[in-house]
């Protein structure tokens, strides 16, 4: 090329190639890695299998919650965590110790086997 550019000049026709829509290999590739990978952990026994990793090799597990939790959480709008010091309950409202009771209960809750 003349001017110092790569590929094909302007105006020709483009031929060969993927067609369009078409996945590259590695895409292709890591798509089935991540299906092996689940289909994997289906059969370990999914979310009973990672309790009994928590518990038998919780450095294990929790280097992978540091590879799969988010570095970095922000509030709404992608603005800053708004937090809120309580130290009176007595001064929350019905609702709002409803919501505390239905947050800690649901906390507590042992998971579910089936999803």
């Amino acid at each position: 090329m003349a001017n110092g550019t790569v590929g094909r000049p302007k105006g020709l026709p483009k031929y060969g190639g993927r067609k369009k829509g078409t996945p590259n290999k590695i895409t292709a590739l890591a798509s089935d890695v991540r299906r092996v990978i689940f289909e994997a952990f289906d059969l370990l026994g999914g979310v009973n299998y990672l309790v009994t990793v928590g518990r038998t090799e919780p450095k294990t597990f929790c280097a992978l919650l540091g590879r799969v939790l988010p570095s970095e959480i922000s509030g709404p709008n992608g603005g800053p965590i708004q937090t809120q010091q309580i130290q009176d309950l007595s001064k929350l409202s019905d609702e709002d110790l409803n919501r505390l009771e239905q947050l800690i209960r649901k906390a507590s809750e042992p998971e579910d086997d089936n999803g």
